[in-house]
């Protein structure tokens, strides 16, 4: 009789259990549903128990506070009824000694499974229960009632909804852009003109009023400039334009960016052409650009050959020394373009940055012999004298060697590291000058070296170079000229350059040598320390269209306060 009482128990609990989960409506569980959830537990077990003598089950909800009588009502259940079940997180489990193991193997199945049909029950459909991590906060009064349940207490932090979450910071900046369109038709060509006389002429501009407004066709336009100098003494300046005009309340701006030229990023570059000389069968591998009258010359045995993009500054190329025919677009591979504004000669720049330290920079009084070794140092000496070289280290960061006033410098070796060789008068190259690691085998180089000099460099005549070719990596820079000392001389050799060529003006080299001119790729984005720069701009980053803004009073609050660009 006792175990059929204990399995009608069982089944009428089950029953009554499945009937409230089924009538109950769902909720998030989170923590401020634990309360409501433990009374309707409660109240549940409660009316199981009266449900034997009703013989029909009715189910209730208690409203008011239990957990301020929870020590009372535990006290009770030891004495009123042994039927009673509370399940409550502050109670802690009880267990008769003689309690019988099947018994206690059998209630623990029964615990597992209502915890299991609760959990599932009340949590969220995103939420996967954790059975070992709740029973171990189960708290249960046992008694001897067969039919007993486990309340499991499951603490699950508030999930935000999406809406609440905070958008990242790049979000809300962006949120001001509406759209990115291409310039109009007739604003492309309109642009394209003002950007290439600004690039040509911003060495005019007054800086101390760096915003410049005009009207195209009836509308506004507005442009600022912004000069950033160049971070080191291997890169370059730079300008940054924004332009922008306003149409039915909305902003429209581009932003274009722009790098200063520099004399290397030509191949060669001649101010002045020499009216006796002439190119031909010189071979140039990079840009050109001449600001007066060149000459070429060619016949059977062939011509000059330009790779890159030829410019000049006067209204065409003068051949009058050609012998036979040679096609235009064999001897220009990368174009011709005549007519161009003049580049002029800077009348000074800076040698050296500001905040070179006296380690590297080096002052010679007299003429001076260099020779540049592989382990990074140089020698110098003397011109013609008889006492050591004194070897100086060039160091990790770039080297500067200064001549004085009608001193010059007589260079030849092997380059391990960035120098400036400067003379006000002179620069004689004596022999091969080259660098430790050959940029045209590896393109990692940081080898630099810059010739520069406001008269003259020279190569030394054949008696000290030698007969043969003659090797220079470096980026050269002569203002008055650069020539080959006793070109008539019969030596047949090539002159070959690395790096690149400015000059005032320039001899001739043939017979004693035809000129190779390989342009240094590493110098369109570098230069060697303090190499001159032009006062001419090119564009470097342009994406040819408007972006499109919000005015700020259409801005949302949360965007409001951002900075515009």
């Amino acid at each position: 009789m006792t175990k059929t009482l204990k399995i009608a128990l069982t089944l009428s609990l089950v029953i009554h259990l499945t009937t409230l989960l089924m009538r109950m409506e769902p909720e998030p569980f989170v923590e401020a549903n634990l309360t409501s959830l433990q009374l309707r537990l409660e109240t549940y077990s409660k009316s199981t128990l009266n449900s034997e003598s009703n013989n029909s089950p009715k189910i209730t909800e208690d409203k008011t506070d239990t957990t301020q009588n929870s020590d009372n009502e535990i006290n009770q259940n030891q004495t009123e009824s042994p039927e009673t079940l509370i399940a409550e997180e502050t109670v802690n489990q009880s267990v008769p000694e003689k309690q019988n193991n099947a018994f206690e193997n059998q209630k623990i199945n029964s615990q597992n499974d209502f915890q299991a049909a609760i959990i599932d029950a009340f949590l969220p459909d995103n939420i996967e229960p954790d059975y070992e991590s709740t029973s171990e906060s189960t708290a249960v009064v046992v008694t001897e009632n067969p039919a007993q349940t486990t309340i499991p207490i499951q603490t699950i932090k508030p999930v935000l909804p999406p809406i609440l979450e905070q958008e990242p910071k790049e979000a809300l900046a962006n949120k001001n852009i509406i759209a990115q369109v291409p310039f109009t038709d007739r604003e492309q060509p309109m642009l394209d003109r003002r950007v290439k006389e600004w690039s040509e002429t911003f060495h005019r501009i007054d800086t101390s009023k760096p915003t410049v407004q005009w009207k195209h066709r009836g509308q506004q336009y507005h442009s600022t400039f912004t000069e950033m100098p160049a971070i080191d003494d291997k890169n370059t300046d730079e300008l940054l334009i924004e332009i922008s005009k306003e149409v039915d309340g909305k902003i429209f701006s581009t932003e274009l960016r722009l790098r200063k030229l520099v004399f290397s990023n030509f191949a060669q570059f001649i101010d002045k052409w020499d009216r006796n000389v002439s190119l031909h069968q010189d071979e140039i591998g990079g840009r050109f650009h001449s600001n007066s009258e060149m000459r070429v010359s060619y016949d059977h045995s062939g011509g000059p050959v330009f790779h890159g993009k030829v410019t000049t500054s006067f209204r065409g190329i003068n051949s009058d020394n050609a012998r036979g025919r040679m096609k235009r677009s064999e001897m220009f591979l990368g174009g011709l373009e005549t007519n161009v504004r003049r580049i002029a000669l800077p009348r000074e720049f800076p040698l050296f940055p500001t905040n070179a330290d006296e380690n590297q920079i080096h002052i010679f009084e007299k003429d001076t012999a260099i020779t540049f070794y592989t382990n990074s140092t140089f020698g110098a000496r003397p011109l013609d004298s008889t006492e050591p070289e004194k070897i100086i280290d060039i160091g990790d960061r770039s080297a500067y060697l200064i001549a004085n006033p009608k001193t010059e410098h007589h260079v030849k070796g092997v380059l391990n590291g960035s120098v400036l060789v400067y003379s006000p008068a002179n620069i004689v190259i004596d022999d091969d000058l080259i660098y430790e690691s050959n940029p045209e085998i590896n393109p990692e180089s940081d080898d630099y070296l810059g010739l520069v000099s406001n008269g003259f460099i020279k190569i030394a005549d054949a008696e000290t170079t030698g007969d043969g070719d003659l090797h220079i990596h470096a980026s050269i820079y002569a203002k008055r000229r650069f020539s080959v000392g006793r070109f008539g001389s019969g030596n047949s050799g090539v002159l070959a350059i690395y790096g690149s060529l400015a000059a005032g003006s320039m001899s001739a080299t043939e017979p004693r040598y035809s000129t190779r001119i390989d342009f240094d790729p590493r110098l369109e984005n570098k230069r060697a320390p303090s190499f001159p720069m032009t006062n001419r701009y090119e564009i470097i980053d342009w994406d040819n269209q408007w972006t499109i803004e919000n005015s700020i009073d259409e801005l949302p609050e949360a965007t409001a306060k951002l900075r515009m660009r």
